[in-house]
């Protein structure tokens, strides 16, 4: 048996011919009627405060605000940039936007001089109207202001540096002074379907950007029917009644609302409230309260919260590392182990994991070069991820083929070192990461973060790890020549570990 996994019971390019709706706008109209006064959303607050919206409010919003950004002079296929907290407003705002033909795209910014925000308006180019929230003690606005020669609050906006912007709508801007348009005004507009373009399978639906963790975040397009064939009819493994709690934010592919397409109820944390002060517990108490039945979360806040709820979880003992079971009961998808030459390998054999699906991305936006770089001409998508196939179809998946480290010749998977010293009882997180080095290429810096508590030395530290060296081989190896003490691990916007800002801190304080 060779590394492939095959889960198709009709042939892919015949498989969008099975699907029950055709884009977003029909399956929100779907649970609008059959599900109307349940609840497909629920945001909780730190404070104790619960807002939730049904699939009638949902649908209904949605549809008035795609009637005013219709109105507001926003045309088919325009981009709809929107920077928002999770809240409501980005729901109606997002589903709005595919209703009324436009590309809804979440955009974020931190440079005070907004100068990766025009850099991405440039990338997206044809983005008429803008979405946005003024942060946390108005630091978006502050910086969104220094971009705009002009703006009023019927929602006009001019800016020579955002040159195709013309709108501008603001969510939380009720205590500002400045005239901004209000989102509220949006859902004044009519939930006619007269003046709503009709929508086909192919057309994009929405683009969101990647992480970032490997660098500067890309756009991913997904088409109405990518997204449907991602969570539609054929996703057997879920209960439509099942409640979901999925913390992540809603701009990222982890914690964008792909519930509506399933048909469960959603809780999640709201964006504008302040953050728990122990964030596991008080996803836990959610979690209770809301009698959960299904949770999303990443790898690592999962094995807290596993932790916590160890009474709750059955046969917690029989997870293996790395281990991440049989692909879902989806129709269509396939997965398959390849050598560095796309070649097929045989069951247990490490190599890159490749996939297949009617759910996958059409393509990195304005970027052919990087589609082309991780998509074959036949259509498998090069994961990135290095891992292996068991007989019964099982994948681990073990590092990632970017962060291969290369030292002295030798090929180092960073996550297996991790893996290894997390054991330690002093050490409380660790990622490796690569120096440059005149000799080897690469050497390995261990960048630490110690439980509280914690006097070991970096002597220490190195004597553990050469320790494991000697005793245990093939636990590491190579040995870390720098070790970088921090006092938390930096992440990207979307939670990931940023390792590439961990690798140039280790640069500038190593070469």
């Amino acid at each position: 048996m060779d590394g492939t996994y095959v889960k198709s019971h009709v042939k892919i390019e015949n498989y969008l011919k099975e699907i029950r709706t055709k884009n977003i706008k029909q399956c929100l109209q779907g649970y609008a009627k059959t599900k109307s006064k349940i609840e497909a959303f629920v945001f909780v607050s730190t404070n104790g405060e619960r807002q939730s919206i049904s699939w009638a409010n949902l649908y209904e919003r949605s549809c008035a605000t795609a009637s005013s950004m219709i109105r507001l002079g926003v045309k088919r296929n325009e981009i709809v940039a929107i920077s928002l907290r999770t809240c409501p407003e980005w729901l109606y705002a997002t589903f709005g936007a595919m209703i009324a033909g436009a590309i809804p795209v979440s955009v974020a910014f931190t440079y005070t001089d907004g100068s990766d925000l025009v850099a991405i308006m440039e990338r997206m180019k044809c983005c008429s109207l803008f979405i946005m929230d003024p942060g946390f003690d108005n630091v978006n606005w502050n910086i969104a202001q220094g971009l705009l020669d002009e703006y009023n609050d019927i929602g006009d906006v001019k800016s020579a540096k955002l040159p195709y912007l013309r709108y501008l709508v603001g969510v939380g801007f009720e205590n500002c002074s400045d005239p901004v348009k209000h989102f509220q005004d949006l859902l004044n507009g009519t939930d006619s379907d007269a003046d709503f373009p009709d929508l086909e399978s192919g057309d994009v639906a929405t683009m969101l950007q990647t992480s970032g963790s490997t660098g500067v975040s890309k756009l991913v397009v997904h088409t109405h029917a990518s997204l449907i064939s991602l969570t539609g009819s054929e996703f057997i493994f879920v209960d439509p009644n099942y409640i979901v709690f999925n913390g992540r934010p809603f701009n990222w592919i982890g914690g964008f609302p792909l519930s509506i397409l399933t048909g469960e109820s959603r809780v999640t944390i709201s964006g504008f409230c302040e953050a728990p002060t122990d964030r596991v517990s008080f996803m836990k108490d959610i979690i209770e309260k809301e009698r959960c039945s299904l949770i999303y979360a990443l790898p690592p806040l999962m094995v807290e919260l596993i932790r916590m709820l160890h009474s709750l979880v059955a046969n917690s003992e029989s997870f293996v590392e790395y281990g991440c079971g049989t692909p879902l009961p989806l129709q269509g998808p396939e997965m398959k182990i390849v050598d560095e030459y796309g070649q097929t390998l045989p069951v247990e054999t490490r190599g890159e994991i490749y996939s297949r699906s009617p759910g996958m991305f059409k393509e990195y936006f304005h970027d052919q070069e990087k589609t082309k770089a991780v998509m074959t001409g036949d259509g498998w998508y090069k994961t990135d991820d290095i891992g292996r196939m068991t007989e019964k179809g099982e994948f681990f998946v073990e590092g990632r083929k970017s962060n291969i480290i290369i030292s002295g010749g030798m090929t180092i998977s960073p996550e297996i070192l991790e893996q290894v010293m997390k054991t330690f009882p002093e050490v409380e997180s660790v990622v490796m990461v690569p120096v440059p080095d005149e000799v080897y290429y690469q050497v390995v810096c261990a960048c630490i973060v110690l439980k509280a508590g914690s006097d070991i030395t970096e002597p220490q530290l190195r004597m553990q790890c050469h320790n494991l060296y000697t005793d245990k081989t093939g636990l590491f190896t190579v040995l870390p020549t720098f070790y970088l003490f921090l006092e938390k691990i930096p992440e990207t916007k979307t939670g990931k570990i940023d390792r590439k800002g961990l690798e140039r801190l280790a640069c500038s304080k190593f070469r």
